[in-house]
């Protein structure tokens, strides 16, 4: 399971060593997420945890499942193209009948697309999914950086 924490920049190290230290042999790896030391968030791979377990770490502000990630051209239809691409099935084993889904975009590098778009995009296709499956989602809030 890939999890991306968030915590207050500066204190990442501890945050991966709280990690080790709580779950152990079951951290595959735990590293600063982010082109510098300094980006208050940890990419975590992690097996065996529930969410609850990770709601229990101290360091830690936010806890973000990452279902999936792909990397996509500079062009509106290279990014259509990549966000229906991603693999969504694991979704409906979190989505309950009152979760909100936020969907945040922070898109780096030059495109033909700004971040409002990508992120309606994605919101888009998680609600297509949802429906897809049977399910009606409660609130998706597009929330582009």
């Amino acid at each position: 399971m890939l999890i991306l924490l968030t915590t207050v920049p500066g204190i990442e190290d501890l945050v991966i060593e709280e990690i080790k230290e709580r779950f152990g042999n079951r951290v595959i790896s735990a590293e600063v997420f982010g082109s510098s030391r300094v980006t208050g968030k940890v990419l975590v791979n992690i097996n065996d945890v529930s969410t609850n377990d990770l709601r229990q770490l101290r360091t830690v502000e936010h806890i973000i499942l990452v279902l999936d990630s792909g990397i996509t051209s500079k062009d509106i239809n290279g990014l259509r193209k990549c966000i229906w691409n991603l693999n969504l099935d694991g979704l409906p084993n979190y989505y309950t009948p009152n979760t909100t889904i936020g969907v945040t975009v922070d898109r780096t590098g030059t495109h033909d697309y700004k971040s409002p778009e990508t992120a309606a995009l994605l919101g888009e296709r998680i609600s297509e999914f949802l429906l897809s499956k049977g399910i009606k989602p409660y609130s998706i809030l597009i929330t582009p950086i």
